[in-house]
């Protein structure tokens, strides 16, 4: 049985309202928004054109669907717009193996360089002149500093390795032997303990923890980026930058550009840098 559009209109409000019986507060300031207001984030029409002729069930599935990607795509205020994103991947990550969640790691470190690559002059005062993607599993970075009339650069190998990997310590291996070592090094990420006796270069070679709570942050630093790139308004800009700065450092991509650039510099890089921790 298909329901009518006055029907889905109602079953969306009443879905809605159900949704924030936990919150009795906010319940009733729902209830008491126009009825207009009371279809957000969605609107009258919409709602009608996304159950499309469809029985109450799939109304319902198709109706939440477009209830969350809408609130992904609006843009309200930087610091709820991330922790909005964080939240729903989580709950994608819950259902999912660390290894299964972050499979495809390496495209979500492609999407966050091609982002912020105009930021790191700014922030780090550095350039990204290189971004290639190697592999499904493989990425290679080349940094130099702004404005360097000694043309000083550094190139980092970050790969993503499976259950097995010494295959991928070998590629690794070659891809910087006869290399500089210092400016050469590579970032080794894994949902499970490498051992440093197991590195063939320890020297230039960073072991590191791959959790799907790294996964999750940087996912939601992508999705922050990309509504700071289409929100005009300078306040959200600036907050949003700050957000995804912070969360940068908080993560191993913020050691891989504090690593470049004390290189780039050269200065003598920070043992914490340096260490082959795992984090």
């Amino acid at each position: 049985m298909q329901p009518e559009p006055e029907q889905i209109r109602e079953l969306h409000r009443a879905r809605l309202t159900h949704w924030l019986a936990d919150d009795t507060d906010l319940q009733s300031r729902y209830l008491q928004l126009s009825m207009a207001e009371q279809y957000l984030p969605l609107d009258t029409q919409s709602i009608v054109q996304v159950a499309g002729n469809a029985s109450i069930r799939e109304v319902l599935e198709k109706l939440d669907h477009a209830f969350k990607d809408r609130l992904q795509q609006l843009v309200i205020e930087p610091n709820y717009d991330f922790e909005f994103v964080c939240a729903e991947e989580a709950q994608c990550a819950q259902n999912q193996s660390e290894w299964h969640y972050t499979a495809n790691h390496i495209k979500t470190i492609r999407q966050l360089f091609q982002q912020i690559r105009n930021d790191l002059e700014k922030a780090y005062g550095l350039r990204l002149r290189e971004l290639e993607e190697q592999s499904k599993e493989t990425i290679r970075l080349t940094f130099e500093t702004v404005h360097d009339t000694q043309n000083r650069w550094v190139r980092v190998f970050l790969m993503c390795l499976g259950r097995r990997y010494s295959e991928g310590l070998n590629t690794l291996d070659e891809l910087l032997r006869g290399k500089h070592l210092d400016c050469n090094f590579a970032w080794i990420l894994r949902p499970m303990e490498i051992e440093i006796s197991r590195l063939p270069r320890p020297e230039q070679m960073f072991s590191r923890w791959l959790t799907s709570e790294m996964e999750i942050r940087l996912r939601a630093i992508n999705h922050l980026q990309e509504n700071r790139l289409h929100d005009l308004a300078q306040g959200h800009q600036t907050e949003a930058w700050r957000i995804i700065q912070q969360q940068i450092e908080g993560l191993y991509i913020g050691e891989i550009l504090q690593h470049v650039a004390s290189r780039i510099q050269g200065k003598s890089t920070d043992e914490k840098v340096l260490n082959n921790s795992l984090i």
